[in-house]
């Protein structure tokens, strides 16, 4: 899946993650055309989705960047779990009582989560809601949980608790209590399918983020040499088994100097 291919992927002992995209690709426009940049920015999933992009027509580019955050909304409204009504909700409501089938896209979405759970060793679990309720991290109220609460809890997280049928396309829980977060991906698949929509149009040439959580550079902006350059990325490896899933790449991001792309203090690992 694209949005864990070619990619920064990190992964702290919070399971907080981060997720950084970058492809290289030929720009938009040749050097003898005049392009244009449209630029807009829209508040979604609890932060500001930005996307600027570069064509030849700005009220088509308007046109698609719209459809890029009617997606976004989309996603926030499918798999928000602080939407009573989202189906990641339906989903955590009832999942350990009986199957629920699971729209498409989503189903496919939580499949690719087990396999990084377990291409991790559980490094990277979707099914943290239980701790991060217990932590206080849900809706902001932090507080310090007692070990014997922790302990409790622990019973109830774990991607083995999550039993996928693809003949189905069913999830059901096999313990009462479990519950699924999804604010580790959710933003950087977001970027992902915002990509695939500009691409679907023909634009190759933009740079989509989420607040400071993920961000995509497509291509180079115009009148940029075409070429590729390293990404000069500290990596820390927390687990021997990231080793088998991570590697560094090669790509180009024009226009970023020192400084000028900041990411959160975590520990970083190369995709």
């Amino acid at each position: 899946m694209t949005y864990l291919r070619n990619s920064l992927f990190t992964i702290n002992h919070s399971l907080f993650t981060i997720l950084l995209l970058v492809t290289c690709h030929s720009p938009l426009v040749t050097a003898s055309e005049t392009p244009v940049r449209y630029e807009a920015s829209h508040e979604s999933m609890g932060t500001i989705f930005t996307v600027a992009v570069y064509g030849r027509d700005r009220t088509f580019l308007s046109e698609v960047v719209e459809q890029v955050f009617e997606e976004v909304d989309r996603l926030d409204e499918q798999m928000s779990n602080y939407k009573p009504e989202s189906e990641l909700s339906v989903i955590n409501r009832e999942a350990a009582s009986h199957p629920v089938i699971v729209e498409p896209g989503l189903f496919h979405l939580l499949e690719i989560c087990v396999q990084r759970s377990e291409q991790t060793g559980g490094a990277f679990d979707i099914t943290v809601g239980p701790l991060m309720k217990s932590w206080g991290f849900f809706r902001g109220r932090g507080r310090l949980p007692t070990p014997a609460e922790i302990n409790q809890v622990l019973k109830r997280v774990g991607y083995r608790h999550l039993k996928l049928d693809p003949e189905r396309r069913t999830i059901q829980f096999d313990e009462s209590g479990v519950e699924i977060d999804l604010g580790g991906i959710a933003k950087g698949y977001a970027v992902d399918r915002a990509v695939d929509i500009l691409r679907s149009n023909g634009i190759t040439s933009a740079l989509v983020s989420s607040g400071t959580s993920s961000i995509y550079a497509l291509g180079s902006p115009p009148a940029r040499t075409v070429g590729r350059s390293p990404c000069a990325i500290p990596m820390t490896r927390t687990s021997p088994r990231m080793s088998s899933i991570f590697r560094i790449i090669r790509c180009q991001l024009p226009g970023v100097t020192k400084g000028s792309l900041r990411l959160k203090a975590r520990t970083i690992a190369i995709l």
